[in-house]
């Protein structure tokens, strides 16, 4: 069995109720926490404009656009509100991922609220959704800073396509169709971070995993073994032999990326590597009764 079938399979057989209840707690104070970073992030102008845009489509009242009072349909409210919860750069950190609940969450809560989906059925699809793209991440040598590609954007469309065809409970070939499809749709460069267009590298992902997941529904193709193919998702994301497919598949569950290596939630605005050098300064200052005029140079290694 390759590694996407297995895949697949893990995601078809998982259910809330083979969820490890420290998983599901974790799950609820980071998505309180996305969501929270969401709210902070309505008033942003990147925000309003990709509201305005899609109220402009005028799709049908399928999901809520966050703090809009706005409803449109699932793959439109999914990349709005991805844009919207990454705006800020206050939303949640994971180990090789970069930020993990805001590539997954803003589309099972779109989808989900479409669907009617429980309050179990939810969670459950946000946590698999964070575990499968967790596990790729872990498992392939991705060198961040050399690299023109944003990683989180390609990882964070198979997530949020593992979210979605578990809310709409795609069977094991539909699920695999559904991940070829997201990598498929997956892109993200580098170059925009700093723009507009930088925080909808999470909204892009969202609405490529809504849309995935929805194809395969309607009995789209891709191909079953996206993950591990040659010239698929890994092979053209990091490249032949930076890559563990099976690795991904065999750690799926044991244990969930959510209790390790974990997901941590932002003391500050910013990014997660300047969170060491924030503490430290603030505790100069407080220790040296330091103000700006007293500092001449300052030199952070991360």
């Amino acid at each position: 069995m390759d590694a996407t079938e297995k895949i697949a399979r893990f995601i078809v057989e998982t259910g809330y109720e083979n969820i490890p209840r420290d998983a599901v707690e974790k799950a609820k104070r980071t998505a309180l926490d996305c969501l929270a970073a969401a709210l902070a992030g309505c008033a942003e102008p990147g925000s309003r404009a990709i509201t305005s845009y899609v109220k402009r489509l005028g799709g049908p009242p399928q999901a809520s656009v966050f703090g809009a009072g706005l409803r449109t349909s699932a793959p439109d409210a999914a990349l709005a509100n991805g844009s919207i919860a990454h705006a800020l750069d206050y939303d949640d950190g994971g180990m090789k991922i970069g930020h993990p609940s805001v590539m997954v969450l803003p589309a099972v809560l779109s989808l989900g609220e479409q669907l009617g989906a429980s309050g179990q059925e939810t969670l459950a699809a946000y946590i698999l959704g964070l575990e499968v793209q967790g596990k790729i991440a872990l498992n392939t040598d991705f060198k961040l800073m050399e690299s023109s590609l944003n990683s989180q954007s390609w990882y964070g469309s198979v997530g949020a396509a593992t979210a979605c065809a578990k809310l709409l409970r795609l069977d094991e070939t539909k699920t695999r169709m559904a991940l070829g499809i997201a990598a498929n749709l997956a892109c993200g460069l580098f170059a925009n971070q700093g723009s507009m267009a930088g925080p909808m590298g999470a909204g892009n992902a969202c609405r490529n995993g809504v849309v995935a997941a929805l194809l395969a529904q309607e009995g789209i193709t891709a191909s079953p073994d996206i993950i591990e193919a040659k010239n698929g998702f890994c092979h053209t994301l990091a490249g032949p032999g930076r890559y563990d497919a099976e690795r991904m598949a065999e750690g799926l569950g044991n244990p969930f990326y959510i209790i390790s290596p974990g997901i941590g939630l932002k003391k500050y605005p910013s990014c997660y590597h300047t969170h060491r050098a924030l503490d430290a300064m603030f505790q100069l200052l407080e220790e040296h009764s330091l103000s700006n005029e007293d500092i001449v140079e300052v030199e952070v290694g991360t």
